[in-house]
């Protein structure tokens, strides 16, 4: 197991600044969907746990793609953050050349921002979808239920500053973004704090 994760966080340690936050953030979701999926292979087919083979079921048809699509924000946002790079070392020595540069660096700033955005609507998407899980969901793997949902709900606060620290250089969009943001933020800490509630009862 550790051969493919060394792979992975040699990369992120290293001096490149991509994968960064937001990479890291869609990477953090990646497990939460493994572990939330995992849950739910363990209770289909378990007459014990009949009670909850219906939402296990409905889990594992939605989310079949989750744990890809994670990963592929994670690449969306490494390159989002290459493009705000590039836009920065365009010439800026002739009056056209500044033109250019200034709304390529706009244009990759706003890319900057939604990739993590992005990720914050899917992580709130992937905790709605947690709650039955963790009501009717094996209970020999309730702590997976709860550990998916703080992974997605870590996953949620670091898409949330890789939106904020990009909210200066978006000029009149910043106060939707940073609204959206918040909202998203709000409602995925609420869903995470019942669905820790559920779990602890059925502890």
């Amino acid at each position: 197991m550790n051969d493919g994760y060394n792979s992975v966080l040699a990369s992120i340690e290293s001096s490149s600044p991509t994968p960064g936050g937001g990479a890291v953030a869609a990477l953090a979701l990646s497990h939460g969907i493994a572990l939330a999926r995992m849950v739910a292979a363990l209770t289909v087919g378990r007459d014990k746990w009949a009670s909850g083979h219906a939402s296990a079921e409905s889990f594992l048809a939605e989310s079949h793609t989750w744990t890809a699509d994670a990963l592929d924000m994670a690449q969306a946002d490494c390159d989002a953050f290459d493009a705000v790079m590039a836009a920065y070392r365009l010439p800026k020595g002739e009056e056209k050349e500044i033109v250019l540069r200034k709304d390529a660096i706009r244009s990759a700033n706003f890319g900057a921002a939604k990739s993590p955005l992005n990720i914050a609507k899917f992580c709130l998407k992937v905790m709605d979808s947690l709650s039955p899980l963790a009501s009717d969901g094996n209970a020999n793997a309730i702590t997976d239920a709860g550990s998916a949902a703080y992974m997605v709900l870590a996953a949620t606060n670091a898409a949330a500053l890789n939106v904020r620290i990009n909210l200066g250089s978006l000029g009149d969009a910043s106060s939707d973004f940073e609204s959206e943001i918040n909202q998203i933020l709000e409602s995925v800490t609420n869903s995470h704090e019942k669905i820790i509630k559920i779990v602890e009862n059925r502890m």
